[in-house]
């Protein structure tokens, strides 16, 4: 049996051509493209989710504050109403990375909220005939950083079907104001948009909710309605 015998001599492997100077440039300059484009994308993505995410959890939030008050058992003071609105609070805050932490005007001590972008107002309604007529009355408000449009004793439109006499009510009215979760690169407020959120609760325990004790700014009442 033969063997293939080799030559002594060797054959230099064949080196690839070395881009041209602009070539290299060009290729530079695409890399550098495709890197900021897919930065844009990540950015982008990020605060959408971001976004949706401060949403949901505004939602959720401006839900429990109106859920914690309708589920009160008893007597229903302004103090215990704070106490549902920090509930509120940490229910937006927890795991929310859009939310902030300063307050709507600058002073944290002067807020119910200190989330700026996190608001609402709660009114109690009660149905009561006057003159034959069915009139839905404002016995009393409360609100975290929204100032109140109900006065106490006006009237509140209602749809038909909720206009049934000795019925008592709880309104909800909630603000998001949607920011970007870098806002804090902006010299503006950052704010997108404003979403509303209406509710109508319907006290579970007990027929009807009034306020008592002392009242504040935030906070007023007026029982005889």
């Amino acid at each position: 049996m033969g063997f293939m015998r080799h030559s002594g001599r060797s054959t230099p492997l064949a080196r690839p051509p070395s881009p041209r100077p602009d070539e290299a440039g060009v290729v530079i300059v695409e890399m550098a493209a495709a890197i900021g484009l897919l930065a844009l994308l990540l950015i982008g993505s990020t605060e959408v989710a971001l976004l949706m995410t401060q949403k949901r959890k505004a939602e959720l939030a401006h839900y429990v504050a109106g859920d914690l008050v309708s589920s009160h058992v008893g007597g229903f003071t302004c103090a215990q109403f704070r106490d549902y609105v920090a509930a509120a609070i940490a229910v937006y805050r927890a795991g929310n990375l859009g939310a902030s932490t300063g307050s709507a005007n600058g002073a944290e001590a002067e807020t119910e909220v200190g989330t700026p972008e996190f608001r609402f107002r709660l009114a109690g309604v009660k149905v009561r005939r006057e003159d034959g007529v069915l009139h839905a009355r404002t016995a009393w408000t409360a609100e975290a950083d929204l100032a109140s449009d109900y006065a106490l004793g006006a009237d509140v439109v209602l749809p038909p079907e909720m206009m049934i006499e000795g019925q008592f009510y709880v309104l909800l009215d909630g603000r998001t104001y949607l920011r970007s979760p870098f806002h804090f690169f902006s010299t503006s407020d950052g704010y997108f948009t404003v979403l509303a959120n209406e509710r109508v609760f319907v006290p579970r325990h007990q027929s009807s909710l009034m306020l008592s004790g002392p009242q504040d700014a935030r906070c007023a009442y007026d029982n005889a309605i």
